[in-house]
């Protein structure tokens, strides 16, 4: 009897040592997720360096990127100011012989209606002369004691391009012949000129010059005009519009009064 005890006890103890003493508790993390799931996802995350290693790369690639599209745009805006530069020329280049023209057709309008003979060259001689000779100026042509001929040589430069050599051959020739018949046209020339390198107070002068010294002068309208472009480009709102009216009242029908007609009305929508 003792015995059969003794032997169940044994069987008990043996079934009961085939169990873990502690059962594996799974412990919940916040998000829902067990320790063994977040150990598991840290070590299928990519480290932090590689991340940063390969943001880097990125950067500097974009970066590569935009100063080569930086390069690009600034040689496309050196080609296209040297593009404007180019028009800007032919522009004064075609402004200087449309204002000879209408000059000289507008005198021989003149002499046809009032049969007016003189025995000065007259303005449209003085066109002829502009006209006459389109070659290189001689070294000589301020020194040559023909005004013709020094005028023609400073005129020279001028339709060529070469504006301050064509403002030292007006100057000079205006100290030389000052009372000369082409004197009124090389003042009003040599504002152009100054005009034409932007040189506006400097042209201002000489456009006022032509109105005060030579009132009697076919240039004295476009003279005026020019005056009203200067202070039009200097923002003198009111002296502009009254120049351009001015104009419009005391030559109206010529070449000038349409213009200032026209930059009279641009004025007034600048205003707005």
């Amino acid at each position: 009897m003792l015995y059969s005890s003794v032997i169940q006890f044994g069987c008990l103890l043996l079934a009961v040592s085939s169990f873990p003493l502690f059962a594996e508790v799974p412990v919940e993390r916040p998000g829902g997720e067990t320790h063994s799931q977040a150990t598991q996802k840290i070590y299928q995350t990519p480290s932090t360096a590689t991340v940063s290693n390969q943001a880097m790369f990125q950067l500097r690639d974009r970066i590569e990127t935009l100063q080569t599209e930086i390069q690009l745009l600034r040689g496309e805006q050196e080609t296209q100011s040297f593009k404007i530069q180019g028009i800007e020329k032919r522009l004064r280049d075609l402004y200087l012989d449309l204002d000879r023209r209408m000059q000289q057709l507008e005198s021989d309008v003149t002499e046809i209606k009032t049969g007016t003979v003189t025995s000065t060259p007259t303005e449209s001689q003085v066109e002829t002369v502009e006209n006459s000779d389109t070659k290189e100026p001689s070294s000589d042509g301020v020194a040559n004691k023909d005004p013709q001929s020094a005028y023609r040589y400073a005129f020279n430069h001028l339709k060529s391009g070469r504006y301050q050599a064509a403002i030292t051959a007006f100057k000079t020739f205006l100290e030389q012949y000052p009372d000369s018949t082409y004197a009124s046209n090389a003042q009003y020339w040599l504002g152009e000129a100054h005009y034409a390198l932007r040189q506006f107070n400097e042209a201002l002068t000489e456009f006022d010059a032509v109105v005060e010294k030579y009132p009697a002068s076919a240039k004295v309208p476009d003279a005026m005009l020019k005056k009203g472009y200067i202070l039009y480009e200097f923002k003198s709102w009111d002296a502009a519009e009254a120049i351009f009216i001015r104009i419009q009242e005391k030559y109206p029908g010529s070449s000038a009064a349409r213009l200032a007609t026209s930059r009279l009305e641009q004025l007034q929508r600048d205003r707005l």
